[in-house]
């Protein structure tokens, strides 16, 4: 009951995440990542009230994601890709810590959520190859309290227009670095304020917007001179 890391990971461990493992309530990190492990991620995780980093990614887990994380206070890091869960992207209650948000790689269906707007710190947020629809919320520029460095909506079934401001009205996006919005189904037409965001902190490594059905459109952004192919 005193433990407070356990790494697992990149074995070979199979079955279900043992309830008793959510009885280990001085936990701060849980890495049970790139594993064999089936059933769903059960309620009780909210008891692990300490938790700051729970990684269970590339496994075969099942089932909703649970609500009862946002009972986490102090989580920093939600991993959860390349399993079997299905239902919707919750609406979780804000989280003030949250900053590293991975539901990629699963059956999530569903529109996207406008909630993700509440948890302020968000930085990095990774909800490509799902079976999401619908359009981008007008909200998703300011997530991370205009502090996002990453988006990764590819590789879904999202349609209508891509926003055209991502800087929310000011003068320059400082941190977006990353925009994956390829394998969608969007339409209208690419604004040129895209090719406009003046990015002032280090490079911008990658800004990518591909269309299914209408080619490539690959924005690179730097720090300096551009290169914009469009």
């Amino acid at each position: 009951r005193n433990l407070t890391v356990l790494d697992l990971g990149d074995n070979h461990l199979a079955g279900e995440i043992p309830r008793s493992l959510y009885s280990c309530q001085q936990l701060t990190g849980l890495y049970l990542k790139s594993n064999r492990l089936s059933g769903t991620i059960a309620s009780k995780i909210s008891d692990l009230r300490s938790l700051t980093q729970l990684y269970l990614g590339q496994n075969r887990l099942t089932g909703q994601i649970p609500t009862g994380i946002q009972k986490l206070k102090w989580i920093r890091d939600v991993s959860l890709y390349q399993n079997q869960l299905t239902g919707v992207i919750p609406d979780w209650t804000p989280i003030n810590s949250l900053s590293y948000l991975d539901f990629g790689h699963n059956l999530l269906t569903g529109n996207l959520t406008e909630s993700l707007i509440d948890h302020r710190q968000l930085r990095r947020v990774y909800l490509n190859n799902n079976q999401l629809t619908g359009t981008i919320p007008s909200v998703y520029p300011a997530l991370g309290s205009l502090k996002l460095t990453e988006l990764h909506l590819d590789h879904n079934q999202l349609t209508g227009q891509v926003p055209e401001d991502w800087t929310n009205g000011h003068p320059y996006q400082k941190f977006l670095l990353a925009l994956r919005l390829e394998e969608n189904h969007f339409s209208g037409q690419l604004s040129s304020k895209l090719c406009d965001q003046d990015v002032r902190r280090g490079k911008a490594e990658m800004v990518e917007l591909v269309k299914e059905h209408t080619g490539a459109i690959t924005l690179s952004i730097g720090d300096g001179a551009n290169d914009v192919a469009m």
